[in-house]
């Protein structure tokens, strides 16, 4: 629930770098380690990504290249590098692409398919010159509490807001006035680029035999 809330609320602003830049390519991948994350706003949450970093590990794959765009696909990793199968993907689309390698994206709402709701989402980074790193890694947004899905909060159904006073974090108000959201300013992040790494497009969890945990959520 706010564990993968904060893994996906956990990305990306940077600094520019020469002309000589090396564009990502069409499905290149990274390693996002979410230990490195440090919550700007409101410093309270910082207690929250240990927990997010032991649980989930990120990967991130640029998909869509054009010259001036590109979108993300966002999956859980596991060990040894690949990919969560049993875990569903999230695509966060329409990332501008500048020519120094620097990209940026809204502020605008974004919703996965679970529900979960980002309000003025903001997106930001910049890609070393060989494109191998994910540099500066920062994300800004207010994630609406009321749209996570039931089955996904902790003890039984406990109102989060309350929950989070117990951590000493209040809920704020989203765009209609409702006191539902928590903003969440990350940054710190990096990601590594991992080749040989391909990432599939998973759009529903597979609850198999094979699969030894539920779904975390994601798109």
């Amino acid at each position: 629930m706010l564990k993968f809330m904060l893994s996906f609320v956990v990305f990306a602003s940077g600094c520019g770098s020469t002309d000589s830049t090396v564009m990502p390519e069409e499905g290149q991948s990274w390693w996002i380690d979410l230990a490195q994350a440090v919550v700007v706003d409101p410093e309270e949450a910082n207690g929250l990504i240990s927990l997010v970093s032991d649980d989930y590990s990120t990967l991130v794959s640029t998909i869509n290249v054009t010259d001036t765009s590109f979108d993300l696909l966002f999956a859980i990793g596991e060990d040894g590098g690949g990919q969560d199968l049993c875990s569903r993907t999230a695509e966060l689309g329409g990332i501008s692409l500048a020519e120094d390698g620097s990209f940026s994206f809204g502020p605008e709402d974004f919703a996965l398919a679970n529900g979960i709701t980002n309000q003025d989402l903001e997106v930001s980074g910049t890609f070393s010159e060989d494109a191998s790193l994910m540099n500066d890694i920062v994300i800004k947004g207010s994630v609406v509490l009321s749209s996570i899905p039931e089955d996904m909060l902790p003890l039984g159904g406990t109102d989060i807001c309350e929950l989070l006073e117990s951590i000493e974090l209040e809920c704020g108000a989203c765009r209609d006035g409702d006191i539902d959201c928590l903003y969440i300013h990350t940054a710190g992040l990096s990601g590594k680029d991992q080749p040989g790494v391909t990432l599939e497009e998973v759009t529903e969890a597979d609850l198999g035999a094979e699969c030894e945990q539920a779904d975390t959520g994601g798109d």
